[in-house]
């Protein structure tokens, strides 16, 4: 394996010298709104490797050309950090300040706001759909937001100005987590398709590559260990701190099992939503939750007596939420699914497990869950989202802004829910064009 080390690549970059596909453009607000445009065109390359490449590149360039476009009321400035293989990472850092987004009353409705991305205005922001949130004593609330098709990835504040930026010429970024001020990431380098994870500050210039074997998804960074997913080969973690001491996490009978989704229960500890192999399930597997801290072997996270086919656990502080599937049909489809909520001691376990409420006819997707201050949250039905108080043990069901009914409306998300917000995604193709616009609904 590579030793991993801090790479420190030459100078600082001013916004917009970065256009599509990696070429170079004027450091000014003019070349910074051609940079987006070009971007935006990039992405639309098609397929495969080669629209890839087209798209991650095109999207750093109208990243870079947003941020020059603005930089006269504060701006990004990226200084070059680390190389894989042809991939050249750079890390943007606010000077003084930069606004990515800005939250506005939607309109004709109470008690909704939705964010209006003011860097991206002229350089196609409906591309911005993956986004988390995520809650940290020492760093507060941190949104994650990155284009969906492996362009740059920002963090920002609840209100959007922007902490810390990362961008790449010729890769794609995936999968990331963060912990406190730190973050790790999967990165893809185009074309060779070659995978690596990238590690950093936020608010910091220097980068980490780390190198394991095998393709890095869906991750989960704690203070000693760094889990990912690699296709088709189970769950898998290093070192959080130098990116070594790979290991090939296997069941206690020594068998590698498929995971799909990790969570944190401290920064110490993680849940695996896994699938064990069942011949009586309609589809050979059934989900099932373990615990484990990414060097031993995990164990089951409920006794026997208390699972059943579980899924999207999330923490919420003092209590974990998680959906319970009776009568599979298909993957993510039961005859009804049922909401379950524990108090967790200390060490994240579960003391009084309990049905909260049924859903008949639902289904149970793992990636469209989230859990904060008490709360969780859960779309079991299109476009409509339950939201749990779980100390309280009660829950209702809300829509978002748009019309829940509309084919052309989809909640494609659960970006975070805390005590008085619930902040989702909705997938908006009534215009003729496909848009991903972010709200805050106040609960």
């Amino acid at each position: 394996m590579r030793t991993a080390a801090w790479v420190a690549l030459a100078g600082a970059v001013s916004v917009g010298a970065v256009g599509a596909c990696g070429s170079s453009g004027e450091s000014s607000p003019t070349g910074g709104g051609a940079g987006g445009v070009a971007g935006v065109a990039a992405k639309a390359g098609g397929s495969g490797q080669a629209g890839k490449a087209g798209a991650a590149s095109g999207a750093a360039g109208a990243i870079a050309g947003g941020a020059g476009g603005t930089a006269g009321a504060g701006a990004l400035v990226w200084t070059k950090s680390a190389q894989f293989l042809s991939c050249e990472m750079s890390v943007g850092l606010p000077s003084p300040s930069f606004q990515l987004f800005a939250w506005t009353a939607c309109v004709g409705q109470s008690d909704c706001e939705e964010a209006q991305f003011l860097s991206l205005a002229a350089s196609g922001a409906e591309w911005w759909f993956l986004a988390s949130l995520t809650h940290d004593v020492a760093a507060g609330q941190t949104l994650t937001l990155q284009d969906g098709v492996g362009g740059p990835k920002y963090w920002t504040d609840a209100n959007g100005a922007v902490r810390s930026a990362l961008m790449g010429t010729a890769c794609a970024f995936q999968f990331s987590d963060s912990q406190g001020d730190h973050f790790a990431a999967g990165v893809v380098e185009l074309p060779s398709d070659q995978n690596a994870a990238v590690a950093g500050t936020i608010g910091a210039v220097g980068l980490q590559v780390w190198h394991p074997p095998g393709s890095v998804h869906d991750v989960a960074l704690g203070s000693k260990r760094f889990l990912f997913r690699s296709a088709f080969a189970g769950a898998r973690s290093l070192d959080a701190t130098t990116g070594e001491d790979f290991r090939v996490l296997t069941s206690e009978s020594g068998g590698v099992f498929d995971v799909y989704e990790f969570q944190k229960v401290n920064p110490e500890k993680f849940l695996f939503e896994a699938m064990a192999v069942s011949p009586s399930s309609p589809t050979g597997a059934s989900p099932t939750i373990l615990v484990g801290d990414g060097l031993s072997a995990p164990t089951p996270w409920l006794s026997a007596a208390d699972a059943g086919e579980d899924a999207t656990i999330r923490f919420a502080g003092t209590h974990a939420g998680w959906v319970r599937g009776f009568g599979q049909k298909a993957v993510n489809n039961y005859d009804s699914v049922e909401i379950w909520s524990s108090e967790v001691d200390t060490e994240g376990n579960p003391v009084s497990p309990k049905r909260l409420t049924a859903v008949p006819g639902a289904r149970a997707n793992a990636a469209f869950g989230a859990g904060g201050e008490g709360m969780y949250a859960v779309i079991l039905r299109r476009n409509w989202v339950h939201v749990c108080d779980l100390a309280a043990s009660n829950c209702r069901e809300l829509s978002g802004p748009l019309p829940p009914d509309d084919p052309d409306v989809r909640t494609n998300g659960i970006v975070g829910v805390t005590r008085t917000h619930l902040w989702i995604t909705v997938q908006d193709t009534r215009a003729g064009r496909d848009v991903t616009r972010m709200f805050r609904l106040k609960l």
